[in-house]
């Protein structure tokens, strides 16, 4: 998916390990700071087994999901298109 408006567009609104727009994003504690910002598809798949922040390799706390609602609904309110879907537009 690409998001068409401009504003939306230019900020970081991508997943750094699946390379798509955030589906329910899902930021990591670490050490009571905010570390990082996934996709929680795959933030929970890669800790299923290991409480370990994918990218920065940091221990999670013991309450580590900070679902990140304000990106979610900012996405949400966002036109964006499929590539395939309408000819590559």
């Amino acid at each position: 998916m690409r998001l068409t408006d401009k504003a939306v567009a230019g900020r970081r609104y991508v997943c750094p390990l699946s390379l798509n727009v955030f589906y329910q994003p899902v930021s990591t504690l670490c050490a009571g700071q905010l570390t990082g910002t996934y996709s929680s598809a795959m933030i929970d798949v890669l800790t299923r087994t290991d409480r370990v922040d994918p990218l920065t390799e940091r221990s999670l706390d013991v309450v580590w999901r900070s679902p990140r609602y304000d990106i979610d609904s900012q996405l949400t309110a966002t036109q964006g298109c499929i590539a395939l879907a309408d000819g590559g537009q």
